[in-house]
């Protein structure tokens, strides 16, 4: 039994030690797989992961007063309370999850539900500029810009809710539509892809990027773009059933926890996108350290 474990310690050793080997020598003969190694380098060094983690909270701060003002308009005229979250999710995505929770809480409570409806649209206002000061400081990081407080994030804050609230409507509609048919189901899938590559396209233009023509953005939103079609393929096959299994066990907590594991994954797809864009526009490991000895 000592033998053959240690067989499989020296195979597992040698196997790493080749794939390392291999991996440097696509570095030096590729240049893609290097640019992405050294992006990948500086999100470390930069606090990718805290910045994916703080993102992914504020985002988390806006989608619950955005439920609240949702399920308190829409529930004045129709009862939403029955949809489950796990079924809201797997049809509708986590935004549903989440608004089925609130909906069932709203349900619960005897305030007005227009009053409800208020408190949640000023709370989201509210949340929605620290989102966009969230973004901001992920891309000044990823840039190497200054962080900057003159920046106004009041209508950055009206363009974020409008970016929601469009691509939730998508979502919706795209959930109708990719259910007609094998044909009609890929050529609508497609078509989603390429709007959620564009919407993101837009979005990163609009952010700071040290001075760059807005195409430097453009392989960072077809990377973001594979990373949100993923994680609606992940919603359906994997996050619906957590969210059920968390609903049975810790209630609203437990989906609270499971929607914050998914804002993370998406955060960091933004995140990473922001670092790639740098790097393939020159922003490197070895510049960041030249400019922080210039400094």
């Amino acid at each position: 039994m000592r033998d053959r474990v240690a067989h499989v310690r020296d195979r597992t050793v040698e196997l790493e030690g080749k794939a390392v080997e291999r991996f440097e020598q696509e570095r030096r003969r590729r240049t893609w797989v290097e640019i992405c190694w050294q992006a990948w380098l500086r999100m470390r060094q930069r606090g990718g992961p805290l910045l994916s983690g703080g993102l992914a909270y504020r985002l988390f701060l806006f989608m619950i007063p955005a439920a609240l003002l949702v399920v308190s308009v829409i529930g004045a005229f129709v009862d939403i309370s029955g949809e489950t979250p796990d079924q809201a999710a797997h049809d509708l995505g986590m935004g549903a999850a989440l608004a089925a929770t609130v909906a069932q809480a709203v349900s619960q409570s005897e305030a007005n539900a227009w009053w409800l409806a208020l408190l949640g649209l000023v709370l989201m206002l509210w949340a929605a500029r620290s989102a966009v000061s969230a973004l901001l400081i992920v891309s000044r990081i990823a840039w190497d810009e200054p962080l900057s407080n003159k920046v106004s994030t009041a209508r950055g804050a009206l363009v974020f809710t409008g970016f929601i609230f469009a691509g939730s409507l998508g979502s919706f509609l795209a959930n109708r539509l990719v259910h007609e048919g094998v044909a009609a189901s890929i050529v609508w899938w497609l078509v989603i892809a390429a709007v959620t590559i564009g919407a993101a396209l837009l979005a990163m233009a609009l952010l700071p990027r040290a001075g760059r023509p807005w195409p430097v953005v453009i392989p960072g939103a077809l990377f973001f773009g594979v990373v949100v079609r993923g994680m609606v393929l992940a919603t359906g096959v994997y996050f619906a059933d957590k969210i059920s299994r968390a609903n049975d066990l810790y209630g609203a907590l437990g989906i609270a926890i499971v929607i914050l594991l998914w804002l993370y994954l998406l955060a960091w797809g933004w995140v990473a996108a922001q670092f790639l864009n740098a790097g393939i526009a020159g922003v490197t490991t070895a510049s960041q350290r030249a400019t922080d000895q210039g400094a």
